[in-house]
């Protein structure tokens, strides 16, 4: 088992984008750990990202959120997206698909985003480990 006091921190990547790519990158609980959005932007930017806060931080997502655990125990969470609005999916997503029997992957989703952010986080994890 990896001691939690030698974790630099905690990458959650939870709900994955399955409708294309993004040039946004959402960071839930921006400005909680402003080293960290100022990490995550400075890779985000060389991969041709913004971070931006998270526009529906009211729902409350951070605070349960499976990085919960970890950050009570003082490790630094990281649960970033790319999740910008496209033809109201977003919106979709939360009244219709999240936490439902539709909450799944179907052969019509659009698995460039996931790409996309696979490359970033591979980088992020990278970086945070050789720091």
């Amino acid at each position: 088992m990896f001691p939690l006091d030698k974790a630099r921190a905690m990458v959650n990547m939870d709900v994955l984008p399955l409708w294309g790519t993004s040039k946004t990158l959402t960071i839930t609980g921006y400005g909680h750990y402003p080293e960290m959005d100022a990490f995550v932007a400075k890779i985000a930017e060389r991969h041709g990202r913004t971070v931006v806060p998270d526009p529906e931080s009211y729902n409350g997502m951070f605070y349960r959120s499976d990085h919960l655990p970890f950050m009570q125990k003082g490790v630094t969470p990281l649960f970033a997206k790319g999740w910008e609005e496209k033809d109201g999916r977003i919106e979709n997503y939360w009244k219709n698909v999240y936490h439902t029997p539709n909450d799944k992957m179907y052969e019509s989703d659009d698995y460039s985003g996931l790409a996309q952010e696979v490359e970033l986080f591979v980088d992020i994890v990278w970086e945070l480990a050789n720091e």
